[in-house]
């Protein structure tokens, strides 16, 4: 009985010390959920407590002093956020590909071709090749990142505590899963803007046959597009929230990738394979752009 009298008050403080904030992990605010404290008040009385119960509490009554979201509903909405992402991108990718297959012989590039008329069409060629890769890699990391979010049930705890030190589902995304959050957003607004602005090249490009007229009407589209480029653009900046604008982005995205994939220790296998098939593209491309046809 003398043993029995001294382990049961440790049994019984500890869950209600764990509550309270004496053990950092599952601090809970001074401000705690009125539900919650008198639930515990009820309870202090009794030997053995729910630990996942109690635990589960904590984490609703920090939610809901934020805002009211759960781990679950943070989680649900950044899974939304891909699916609603991914659906576009793939409408993009399809248009630029019949955007291509129309203008692939317009496109082809022939020795009576002035040098701006020849560069014009390589240009047209890489904006939609390179608007069709990005599309595809948005749809890519939505559908892994969404795929991913699904299983994080595994280890709710401490999904739910990464969740709970955001506001928003997009916060919880930027700061936990930045380069996916970027390489989202970055490669379908460049992949759309890259479409746009081929089609816009595109009838920029003179035809032999062309009347005057058609001349003008094709710059007349050519012209629109662009400013509708810039207006999307402008409007995108007025909209943003983690980063000034466009730019900022675009400059974050290309460094949280170098460091992610190339500028690490130990260096990552499929990141040293990556690098020749980078190192040839770029030569093949710039090789591309220089060569012209009298060359040949």
């Amino acid at each position: 009985m003398k043993y029995l009298a001294n382990i049961i008050p440790i049994v019984t403080i500890f869950p209600v010390a764990n509550v309270y904030g004496f053990f950092p992990k599952y601090k809970l605010p001074p401000n705690r959920s009125p539900d919650l404290g008198n639930r515990l008040e009820r309870r202090q009385g009794y030997t053995h407590f729910n630990q996942r119960e109690i635990q589960n509490n904590n984490l609703a009554s920090v939610f809901a002093l934020r805002g009211g979201m759960s781990g679950d509903e943070v989680i649900g909405e950044v899974f939304e956020w891909c699916s609603n992402l991914g659906a576009p991108a793939a409408l993009v990718a399809g248009a630029v590909l019949a955007t291509f297959s129309e203008a692939r012989e317009k496109l082809t590039t022939r020795r009576s071709d002035s040098n701006t008329v020849r560069r014009a069409k390589k240009l047209t060629k890489f904006l939609l090749l390179t608007a069709f890769g990005l599309q595809i890699v948005c749809i890519f990391v939505t559908t892994v990142m969404g795929t991913m979010l699904k299983s994080y049930g595994d280890n709710p705890l401490s999904a739910a505590t990464a969740a709970m030190t955001h506001k928003s589902a997009l916060g919880f995304m930027q700061k936990n899963y930045e380069f996916e959050y970027l390489a989202t957003r970055v490669s379908f607004l460049q992949g759309l803007f890259n479409w746009l602005l081929a089609i816009a090249v595109e009838f920029a490009i003179p035809d032999a046959d062309d009347t005057k007229s058609s001349l003008i009407m094709d710059r007349f589209i050519s012209w629109t597009l662009l400013s509708i480029v810039l207006l999307m653009l402008s409007f995108y900046n007025g909209h943003m929230t983690f980063y000034q604008n466009y730019g900022e982005m675009v400059s974050r995205c290309i460094i949280v990738t170098w460091k992610r994939f190339f500028w690490r220790w130990p260096p990552r296998p499929m990141s040293l394979v990556t690098i020749p098939s980078l190192v040839m593209s770029i030569i093949q491309g710039y090789r591309a752009f220089r060569a012209n046809d009298e060359d040949e």
